[in-house]
């Protein structure tokens, strides 16, 4: 399953969201996209594009249902280095972009 097409990232994230409504797909889809946020070109795609792609997963999927599903799995990881990098995104993103993550917390 393709996370992200480079030219296009809204257009495949949106249709991977409305494969993940189902909830079979759903924890496979939030395990990929923290497993594309690993490693140096992770942290550069979370860095440049990671708030676009948790914002709009959470637009699509509802915002409490999304947080929820990253800290579980993040609950689970044993690299605290990026558990600790991710946590501090997540937070980032939750404080400067309620107009869609806050607003869909309800949501899910």
């Amino acid at each position: 399953m393709l996370l992200l097409d480079p030219d296009h990232p809204c257009r495949s994230l949106t249709a991977q969201a409305t494969l993940a409504a189902d909830d079979a797909h759903f924890e496979g889809l939030m395990r990929q996209l923290l497993d594309r946020f690993r490693g140096p070109d992770g942290a550069k795609l979370l860095q440049r594009r990671g708030s676009l792609i948790v914002c709009r997963l959470a637009a699509l999927l509802g915002g409490r249902r999304v947080f929820r599903a990253l800290a579980a799995v993040l609950a689970d990881a044993d690299d605290l280095r990026f558990v600790s990098a991710l946590v501090q995104a997540l937070n980032l993103i939750l404080l400067t972009a309620p107009e869609v993550c806050v607003t869909s917390m309800t949501a899910g």
